[in-house]
């Protein structure tokens, strides 16, 4: 079985325009995820839009040596679906979906969420609880595993603006076989804490708490960070 890493991520945010250039610990944000969720068992690629308003994102992370793909602006599962033939995927690899403003992750968090993938023989897997609002668990520590075959069946059978734009919708509510991160994780937290970006005091936010600790830091030692 294959894994690939797809990190989707653009400019145009409406909250926060071209946040994915945004620095953080001296790293645009893009490529800060991209170094943190990197590991040793998935090929990892940038999915970004051909719109010229991510020509500036595409050209950064291309020098600082990130695989990109630029496909639809909208449709971001036809890019998921893209990437998947263009590399020859067999319906029983495996795509982690990540988002380009949660830079919490980490390799760590996404080995963490493999043992379980592989253990448990799962088609569909979040990395995060089923109900988040009566759950600690910080909004930004959030990765999909999802197998090949059944995104291939989503984007066949479920074209919604929300399957399309989400990725994932079909997935989650028709795998046979799924679980989340507070299933299958041993993870607790004291409290909750909001670690991805979407707003300009979220960025003020994510970038004090990075500033304490190296970019390359583990999640826990983060989360260690913010909560002590």
């Amino acid at each position: 079985m294959k894994y690939l890493t797809i990190i989707q991520a653009r400019s145009s945010s409406s909250r926060l325009p071209r946040k994915s250039l945004m620095p953080i610990a001296g790293i645009p944000l893009a490529h800060l995820c991209a170094i943190r969720a990197k590991n040793d068992f998935s090929r990892l690629i940038v999915a970004t839009s051909n719109d010229a308003s991510d020509d500036d994102l595409a050209e950064m992370l291309l020098e600082a040596g990130v695989e990109v793909f630029r496909g639809s602006l909208t449709n971001v599962l036809s890019r998921f679906i893209d990437i998947v033939d263009s590399h020859m995927l067999a319906d029983e690899d495996s795509i982690i979906r990540l988002t380009g403003d949660n830079p919490i992750v980490d390799g760590e968090f996404l080995e963490m969420l493999k043992t379980a993938w592989e253990k448990l023989g799962l088609d569909y897997l979040s990395g995060q609880p089923v109900d988040m609002s009566n759950s600690n668990w910080p909004y930004g520590l959030s990765a999909e595993f999802v197998k090949v075959g059944l995104l291939r069946d989503g984007y066949l059978r479920d074209k919604s603006d929300s399957n399309l734009e989400h990725v994932t919708t079909y997935a989650r509510v028709n795998a046979k076989n799924k679980a989340f991160g507070d299933q299958v994780t041993n993870l607790t937290f004291r409290k909750k804490y909001f670690l991805t970006i979407d707003t300009a005091e979220d960025y003020k936010r994510v970038s004090e708490v990075f500033e304490k600790n190296l970019p390359s830091a583990s999640f826990s030692l983060i989360l260690d960070s913010v909560e002590g």
